[in-house]
């Protein structure tokens, strides 16, 4: 595997990079993109979704608010 700090290749067990002694995660590097297996090709396209239903419901809750005041006196 490649070290993401150093470059370097290790074996495939290794626990420390042996140049530089970066510690990997779960027996590979951490941003090792062969190991990267929770990342889908269309979750991007959730996540954006995600952030404008939140956007969205804080624009609602945000006029509920300015509109109550108004009403309120």
């Amino acid at each position: 595997m490649i070290c993401p700090s150093c470059g370097e290749n290790n074996s495939d067990n290794a626990a420390l990079c042996t140049y530089c002694g970066y510690k990997f995660r779960f027996g590979h590097a951490f941003n090792d993109p062969a190991n990267m297996t929770f990342l889908k090709s269309g979750s991007a396209g959730k996540s954006r979704a995600g952030r404008i239903v939140f956007f969205l419901f804080l624009l609602v809750m945000v006029v509920t608010v300015i509109v109550a005041s108004f009403l309120k006196y």
